[in-house]
C-alpha cells in the first residue's frame, strides 16, 4: 500500500526495492528474533520497542538473538513496513512476493506462532546514526492535500462539479480497503449521465461512483472500471493516502502532468544518491 515507506526501509538495510517485507497493522505481532537481524522499520508510527527500549523509524538497527520487537500505541498512520537485511523468504508468483487477500494468493497472513525464514545477510554492520533525510519521507498527516492531475472524464462534471471536488474537505469512510479509499463530502454530481465503457484503471485512479462519492484505487485495485474517472493522485502523494485511517480527512489540490513528473524524477534521483551514500557508507565499516 505505501511503497515509499517499504523502498526506504529495504533501502537503509542495504536490500533491492522490491525485496520482500512485512506489512503491519495495528494492533501489532510481537516478534521475537532466534538470531541477529538488521532490520529497519518505516511507514506508520506505532511505538515500537526492542526489548522495551523504544526505536526510531527510517534507520537500520540490529535486533540481536532472543530480543522481542513490540508495537505499543498507534500513534500515527495506518501500516508500518518492516524490512529485513537479505529479504522475506516468501513465496513468488507472477514474479510477485505480494499478498493479495481477497484471492488468498502471493503471500499469506501471518498468524501466532509462525517461523519467518529471511534470507542471508552478506554482513552485519550497522550504523544507526545513518538516517532517511527528512525530504524523502512522506508528509504523514490525518488530513492531507493530496495532488492530483485531472483525469479523462473529468469534463463529465463540468465547471460547478470539478470547483466542488477540488473545494472540500472529504473523509474516509470506513467501508475503504486495500482495493480503494471510499470518500464521504457533499456529493458531486455528474451532468453527462450517459453510460461508458469500462477503461483502463490504476493505482491512484479517482472513480466518481453513482451515489457521487469519489473513490481512489488502491494497491489491490482491478485492471478495469465502468466509473468516470475524474483525476489520478500523483505517485508521490499515494502513500499520503496509504496511511489514512477511517474517519481521517483529505483535500485535492490540481497539478499539471508536468509537475507530476518532475517531482517523481526529483525523488527517483534522491534515492539514487541515498542508495549509493548507504552502500559507501556500509563498506567504509567493513574495510
Amino acid at each position: 500500500m505505501d511503497q515509499t515507506a517499504l523502498r526506504l526501509a529495504n533501502l537503509v538495510v542495504g536490500n533491492p526495492d522490491a525485496s520482500p517485507a512485512i506489512e503491519i497493522h495495528f494492533p501489532a505481532t510481537e516478534f521475537v528474533f532466534d538470531e541477529p537481524k538488521v532490520i529497519a522499520l518505516g511507514g506508520a508510527d506505532f511505538g515500537a520497542t526492542l526489548d522495551g527500549r523504544e526505536i526510531g523509524l527510517w534507520r537500520a538497527f540490529m535486533a540481536g538473538k532472543g530480543q522481542s520487537l513490540r508495537f505499543n500505541s498507534r500513534r500515527n498512520g495506518a501500516r508500518c513496513y518492516m524490512a529485513v537485511r537479505g529479504g522475506i523468504n516468501a513465496r513468488s508468483w507472477l514474479n510477485s512476493c505480494s499478498t493479495d487477500l481477497l484471492t488468498r494468493l502471493g503471500g499469506r497472513l501471518l498468524r501466532t506462532d509462525d517461523r519467518i525464514e529471511s534470507g542471508n545477510m552478506d554482513d552485519t554492520a550497522v550504523d544507526e546514526h545513518c538516517m532517511i533525510a527528512r525530504g524523502l519521507i512522506p508528509h504523514y498527516s490525518r488530513f492531507p492535500t493530496v495532488r492530483v492531475v485531472i483525469g479523462p472524464e473529468s469534463d463529465r462534471f463540468g465547471p460547478e462539479g470539478l470547483r466542488l471536488f477540488f473545494a472540500q474537505d472529504l473523509t474516509v469512510d470506513p467501508g475503504s480497503n486495500r482495493m480503494g479509499c471510499l470518500l464521504r463530502g457533499e456529493p458531486i454530481a455528474e451532468p453527462s449521465s450517459s453510460r461508458m465503457a469500462s477503461t483502463a484503471v490504476t493505482f491512484g485512479t479517482i472513480q466518481v461512483l453513482p451515489s457521487g462519492s469519489p473513490v481512489v484505487l488502491m494497491a489491490d485495485h482491478q485492471t478495469t472500471g465502468g466509473y468516470p474517472r475524474i483525476g489520478w493522485v500523483i505517485e508521490r502523494d499515494l502513500p499520503l493516502l496509504a496511511q489514512l485511517n477511517a474517519g481521517d480527512k483529505v483535500a485535492f489540490h490540481e497539478v499539471g502532468l508536468d509537475a507530476s513528473l518532475a517531482l517523481k524524477n526529483e525523488f527517483e534521483r534522491d534515492i539514487a544518491i541515498l542508495r549509493a551514500a548507504c552502500s559507501l557508507r556500509r563498506t567504509k565499516m567493513l574495510s
